[in-house]
């Protein structure tokens, strides 16, 4: 009874585990499937407050677009409410719903004064309300951006608050451990107790001088000096099965020894006192606690022995020993995983505390996944030679067995390796190369399908069994973790990683801000906004227009190297670059100039400005705005209504294409 109550005790301990991870999963998918949503509307919102400046532009230069009009209006509309058409959320804040409110009525004002100007009202109202817009709506992209940081803090929070109930679970389970240590304790001194309580009996027995033939212990008497057996009772007769005694010595007929017991007790023996020892009978194979005392037998000094046979409680200790320290080794990898969410570190711990408990010579994980097989993690214990290298390319068909044995959701258990010579030579041929004489392996699955192993090589025979429980039970443990180191870092991308350039967003960017006003070396600034892209998304759709954009930020990485990229709008790029010398850095932007003038297809406006420390950042990033800008409109001077966009051109699209199939 009492070790069902402790499987059940850790059966509900490993499924709350268990069913927290599942729950911090799910909430992590949530948070991402939210962040997507509000990274939409940032972008829509930023989308408005550049298209309205781009409208009253072309309203001033009598350009009426009234299509963009009624697409600012549907933008506008999903900004506030949702919509389907540009698939955007509706985001709850109160601050942004109401600048969204506000926006929505400048706008109207603004629209007013567009058709005021267009039947010959002056411009200068058009022009104002547009820039009160303008101010509006980078409020409103600004709200967006601090909420969506809030939600990113509170899902971090939330993630915490999980690993904080993991450690507290995995405290639960070190005291679970620890009062069964305790109870091991009470178990043994109650069994001290039982065994004073049988002294103390055969005590009373010699002094009533008993018939100790009756008693059921193997009991004996020997003489102190020529080692003679001068009794044994029955029970020790039955024992040894022998009958005649007479002329006999102790340690043949007892040990089957032709001398005197190199362990003999009689020279630890002392007078009124007993002495209590264990031995393990090589003619039995049994276990007893002996206890021994100084007599007197018919005249003669003798040593008299009472045997209590104990094996079958040693074995019961060793038992309950070895459950206690699998559980303890179960609750330390599992603290291990948890503790750790860098997985190079963690597993490889992991696999070490497995190795030495089970003593196998290597624990490992092979990738299971594709046609040939590969060793990713493995340790060896000390003496033995690593054999990582050489089982990163193990064809899949060698291993066959395994596979039918893993979709049956079954272990694989070797014991003698010698047994696969003729059932399975492959598999025989790897084994051995490796000197494995046993192995216990276990499969590890993903959403169903097999994606590895876990196993260990060498384990001693008796703990082949062990080794396959321990490691059931932590496989589930290790996929847990696997899952959410993964969600960790997909979260983490989708937080700061614009997903069409693999550059950094703007939450990255504004945080960079902070950090970077601290470094005491170089900072650069490089500003770069895109020429045309809602030309080429209009003419030619936005699939063209994301290769620009794609086409456009391998450019800056390749300029720029190992400087810091981030896409901070539609069309907008930044590059923080740290320790260069002033010339180094504006030889790069030069360079980056350089190709963009002369390039067919990819027009830009760039702004750089550099400082000798990190604390003048602020300032670097106001003056590299600023020329980006001037320079912007050094192209709108030189590229009028008419061949404003002449430099894209089917030829120059299909180029793209061309050179992003090629890729």
């Amino acid at each position: 009874m009492t070790k069902l109550l402790k499987k059940i005790r850790f059966t509900t301990i490993v499924l709350i585990l268990g069913v927290a991870l599942i729950v911090s999963s799910i909430f992590s998918l949530l948070t991402i499937q939210n962040l997507e949503g509000n990274a939409r509307v940032i972008n829509y919102s930023g989308i408005v407050r550049g298209a309205t400046q781009r409208l009253v532009k072309q309203e001033l230069n009598n350009e009426q677009n009234n299509a963009l009009i009624e697409r600012l209006d549907i933008i506008l509309e999903e900004l506030h409410n949702g919509g389907d058409k540009n698939n955007l959320v509706k985001l709850d804040d109160p601050e942004y719903q109401s600048l969204i409110s506000e926006l929505q009525g400048k706008w109207g004002a603004l629209k007013n004064a567009i058709y005021d100007y267009r039947g010959g009202g002056a411009a200068g109202p058009l022009y104002e309300i547009s820039e009160e817009h303008f101010g509006l709506a980078d409020q409103t992209v600004f709200a967006a951006e601090r909420y969506t940081e809030q939600a990113v803090r509170n899902a971090k929070y939330f993630l915490l608050l999980v690993t904080l109930i993991f450690l507290i679970m995995v405290v639960v389970c070190a005291f679970f451990a620890s009062s069964q240590q305790k109870r091991r304790e009470r178990l043994l001194a109650e069994e001290k107790e039982s065994l004073e309580r049988q002294i103390h009996l055969n005590q009373m027995l010699n002094d009533i001088r008993a018939p100790l033939d009756e008693l059921p212990e193997l009991m004996y008497v020997s003489d102190l000096e020529n080692y003679d057996l001068l009794f044994i009772n029955k029970a020790g007769k039955d024992t040894f099965n022998f009958k005649d005694t007479e002329g006999k010595k102790c340690y043949e007929l007892l040990q089957g020894f032709d001398t005197p017991c190199p362990f003999c007790s009689t020279p630890n023996l002392k007078p009124e006192e007993y002495y209590n020892w264990e031995h393990t009978n090589p003619l039995t194979g049994r276990h007893y606690l002996l206890k021994d005392r100084l007599i007197e037998w018919e005249g003669r000094p003798a040593r008299f022995e009472i045997a209590f046979d104990l094996t079958e409680a040693m074995r019961e200790k060793q038992n309950l020993k070895n459950m206690l320290e699998s559980e303890q080794v179960i609750v330390e990898c599992i603290r291990d995983l948890y503790q750790n969410h860098d997985l190079t570190k963690a597993i490889p711990l992991f696999l070490e505390r497995i190795g030495k408990f089970l003593g196998a010579d290597r624990s490992y994980i092979f990738d299971l996944r594709g046609e040939l097989l590969k060793n990713t993690y493995e340790w060896c214990a000390e003496g033995i030679e690593s054999e990582q290298e050489e089982l990163q390319t193990i064809p899949r068909h060698y291993f066959n067995r395994w596979f039918e044995a893993f979709v049956e959701q079954e272990c694989i258990v070797v014991d003698d390796c010698e047994s696969l010579k003729v059932i399975a030579p492959l598999e025989y041929e790897v084994l051995s190369f490796q000197n494995i004489e046993r192995l216990v392996a276990v499969p590890l699955e993903r959403d169903g399908e097999l994606y590895a192993c876990i196993g260990v090589d060498n384990p001693p025979p008796e703990l082949m069994q062990n080794a396959v429980s321990i490691l059931q039970t932590l496989r589930y443990f290790l996929m847990l973790a696997i899952r959410r180191t993964e969600d960790e870092a997909e979260l983490t991308k989708l937080s700061y990683y614009d997903t069409l350039t693999s550059f950094y967003n703007r939450n990255r960017y504004t945080q960079d801000l902070e950090v970077f006003s601290d470094y005491e070396d170089s900072v650069g600034i490089v500003f770069l906004d895109m020429n045309g892209l809602k030309m080429v998304n209009d003419q030619y759709g936005h699939g063209k227009g994301d290769r620009l954009l794609v086409e456009c930020a391998r450019c800056i990485r390749e300029g720029f190297g190992e400087s810091n990229f981030y896409r901070v709008g539609g069309d907008e790029f930044v590059v923080i670059a740290l320790g260069d010398t002033e010339a180094a850095f504006f030889d790069k932007v030069k360079k980056l100039r350089a190709y963009f003038d002369h390039s067919s297809h990819i027009s830009t406006a760039i702004g750089a400005y550099w400082t000798p420390c990190g604390s003048g950042i602020d300032e670097a990033v106001t003056a590299a705005d600023e020329r980006m800008y001037s320079d912007k409109q050094v192209f709108y001077h030189d590229h009028h209504t008419s061949k404003r966009y002449r430099y894209i051109n089917d030829d120059a699209v299909n180029l793209l294409e061309k050179q992003a199939g090629e890729k």
